[in-house]
């Protein structure tokens, strides 16, 4: 967009994480999300190494100004909306953003790590999606996928080696049944130096997220007092929560304190919904290194189960 500076010259005024600066350079930070979405739809990936080329140009170019000497202390500024896009299948997190859209996440375990994997998921959606990923080490690297914008449900995955570099498995495939939904984690082993495709669709779609229910806690919630447990439970969820139990394990996992957690509505009026519990603990047990738990035998279909435990 062009604009006059008041002296009769006009100068042209870019998009993108630098929206003011001018750029000389053919490849403009406001054309990256063109480049990605170029690559989805053609598969082409020269059209990611033109948008990563670009940006790691203008990084270097305003290192000072983007570091040292930004013009506001709280932050760098770095492009990372795409690389989010490309390995996560959306972007979870951006300046401005109030709504996550990634569709997983990713947990590399040790000796591995965010580097061992480059992974592009070109076609996210939230009843299919795929998974390229080339390992960089040489040896094979376990990694954890979560799923965040998904459907919940029976999840057909198949996986295999691919090996003439068309995107698709052609070799050691192998196909298994999960149930999978937002916060369910999945575990996968990379072989060395190989380009593993992985292709998850949803098969029988589970109960919809907005018919479930929700408790939750937080350490806050969880209030020392002697040999006795103070527990605040909060009912979230957009449905009515059954009847479930609260349980204190220790350190070794053990469960040694039990209590009933009433029925509790849920917040349709926006009204917060809570019950106090407490949970006796016998002579002798310590607390530090131990849990409080909600619904211990998963009982409870509900949004997520990742608010029903904390450490202590």
């Amino acid at each position: 967009m062009a604009f006059d500076l008041g002296d009769g010259v006009r100068r042209e005024r870019r998009g993108g994480a630098h929206e003011g600066r001018g750029s000389p350079r053919s490849t403009a930070p406001a054309a990256a999300p063109i480049n990605h979405f170029k690559w989805q739809v053609s598969g082409d990936k020269k059209y990611l190494e033109q948008l990563y080329t670009a940006q790691i140009e203008e990084c270097q170019l305003l290192e000072y100004i983007d570091t040292e000497g930004h013009l506001w202390i709280d932050r760098v500024g770095m492009p990372y909306t795409e690389l989010q896009r490309a390995r996560l299948g959306g972007i979870a997190l951006v300046r401005g953003g109030t709504y996550p859209g990634h569709a997983v996440s990713w947990k590399f375990h040790s000796p591995a790590t965010a580097q061992s994997l480059a992974i592009l998921i070109p076609d996210a959606t939230a009843a299919s999606f795929k998974v390229i990923a080339f390992n960089l080490d040489q040896i094979p690297v376990r990694a954890t996928l979560t799923g965040w914008h998904v459907d919940p449900g029976t999840w057909e995955i198949t996986q295999g080696i691919d090996t003439n570099g068309d995107d698709v498995a052609n070799n050691s495939i192998q196909t298994r049944l999960v149930t999978f939904e937002r916060s369910k984690s999945l575990d996968f082993v990379f072989p060395a130096r190989a380009t593993t495709v992985l292709t998850l669709k949803l098969k029988t779609p589970g109960k919809p997220y907005w018919l479930r229910p929700d408790l939750g806690l937080s350490r806050e919630d969880v209030v020392v007092d002697g040999q006795t447990l103070h527990v605040k439970i909060h009912s979230v969820g957009a449905a009515e929560s059954p009847a479930t139990t609260v349980v204190f394990r220790d350190a070794a996992g053990r469960v040694v304190a039990s209590a009933p957690v009433p029925l509790l509505a849920a917040p349709i009026d926006l009204v917060p919904k809570t019950c106090d519990v407490d949970l006796v603990l016998p002579s002798g047990v310590s607390i530090p290194g131990g849990s409080v738990e909600i619904d211990p035998d998963r009982q409870v279909e509900e949004i997520t189960e990742i608010n029903n435990r904390v450490c202590l």
